[in-house]
């Protein structure tokens, strides 16, 4: 799996290592809230929805990124289009809520 590339929009690509980042991110966000249980249901209740919630981000995501930016300035464009490119790909939607369930093991 090492290698392998996901689109992002605009053609660009992110590699495994940079998804691996954003995994830990999320879950290392997830956790410090006390959000473990709550978000992998989440997660599991909307997982078929991955990919239409990524194509939305794609779609809104500047929008969104003018919006948000004012709330929380590391919530840009550049990170919403990682966050579209980690739902678009069922595997890495199973990696993050996999290490969800170990957060909420702890």
């Amino acid at each position: 799996m090492l290698g392998r590339k996901t689109t992002v929009a605009g053609g660009r690509h992110l590699s495994d290592p940079r998804i691996d980042d954003l995994i830990e991110q999320i879950a290392d966000t997830v956790r410090t809230r006390g959000l473990a249980v709550p978000a992998l249901l989440l997660g599991e209740a909307c997982r078929p929805l991955g990919f239409f919630a990524a194509q939305w981000l794609h779609a809104f995501g500047p929008l969104m990124a003018t919006i948000t930016c004012l709330v929380r300035p590391g919530l840009d464009e550049a990170y919403l289009a990682r966050v579209a490119c980690l739902l678009e790909d069922r595997q890495n939607l199973d990696r993050l809520l996999s290490r969800l369930e170990q957060e909420a093991g702890r």
